[in-house]
């Protein structure tokens, strides 16, 4: 089975409007890239184009989708993670403008478990420039932490 051929629905929680990655492309040993293409209808489109800072939300969005492919190898829906925080976050450009094709890439750097940390990076399709790279650190909430325990209740 390939990424590209699974519904975004099946593998990101979100839901349009917010949804904004397109497709899984490919998945990587410890990561996944993904594509987004930016339309007039964008809901954080303005007159110069979707400012550059909204790569936090692709990347983010791109973890989604890793987390959701190995759900749903497992037969299981995607869920809702949390961004706890962003390092080094470099932008290139101010903007992205209507038509253009990016490429979001995450790979995990750490995994504490619960907390995971991701290289990203946002590239231009066309160019394959680097337009915006960041850590990103998130939360994945376990069924402990889902449930509060409740899974275990009668079992010792």
């Amino acid at each position: 089975m390939n990424i590209c051929d699974v519904p975004m629905g099946l593998l990101l929680a979100h839901q349009p409007p917010i949804r904004m990655i397109d497709r899984g492309m490919a998945v990587l040993g410890n990561g996944v890239i993904c594509e987004s293409q930016i339309r007039t209808d964008h809901m954080f489109l303005t007159p110069a184009g979707v400012p550059a800072y909204v790569a936090v939300e692709y990347m983010a969005q791109a973890i989604g989708v890793f987390d959701g492919w190995h759900r749903y190898l497992h037969g299981q829906s995607p869920r809702i993670g949390y961004l706890v925080g962003t390092r080094e976050l470099k932008l290139n450009c101010d903007s992205f403008v209507v038509g253009q094709v990016l490429d979001i890439e995450a790979r995990l750097a750490w995994d504490g478990n619960s907390l995971l940390q991701f290289r990203c990076c946002t590239r231009d399709r066309a160019t394959n420039a680097e337009l915006a790279t960041a850590m990103l650190n998130v939360y994945s909430p376990g069924q402990m932490d889902v449930d509060g325990g409740a899974h275990l209740e009668g079992k010792e």
